[in-house]
């Protein structure tokens, strides 16, 4: 069942206690619409951020930011991708699969042409801040691969 972005507006208004039939659209002035379209970005994102709902899974082979990394426990700093709300688990590409590998996402299982299994393993990462307050990803994993939660724009 979906529910329109409208139809979550008028739940919550009735909520609330206050009473409406309708909510006007983003042309009007109503200052229902512009109470709900303040608190509605702050809901989702914390809804996204706090459960692993699959249909905002992504996936993404990670691109270095620099060379060597600025930090000294980790050998490697990623790029952190623009539309990441939440990393979920981090792991290592295998350089030696063709392109056209099948990749099982929900086991992170690789099936490449040869018939061969390999299986992906979680690796450690952390989040931080560039000197010039670039957002990046360090870990110790050559060639990553991240499964994080997608932050779109939803209707």
């Amino acid at each position: 069942m979906s529910i329109s972005k409208m139809e979550i507006y008028k739940l919550a208004l009735i909520n609330l206690g206050i009473s409406t039939t309708t909510v006007m659209g983003p042309s009007s002035t109503d200052r229902n619409f512009v109470l709900l379209e303040n608190y509605y970005q702050v809901a989702l994102e914390k809804t996204l951020r706090d459960h692993d709902w699959n249909s905002a899974s992504a996936f993404r082979v990670l691109t270095l930011a620099f060379e060597p990394t600025p930090h000294p426990n980790y050998l490697y700093c990623y790029d952190y991708p623009n539309d990441c709300l939440v990393i979920r688990e981090l792991y290592q590409k295998e350089r030696n699969a063709q392109e056209n590998s099948q990749i099982s996402y929900a086991n992170m299982r690789s099936y490449h042409s040869d018939g061969t299994l390999v299986q992906h393993e979680k690796q450690l990462f952390t989040v931080g801040l560039t000197d010039k307050g670039q957002k990046v990803i360090y870990c110790n994993v050559d060639n990553a691969m991240i499964r994080y939660t997608r932050l779109e724009k939803y209707p």
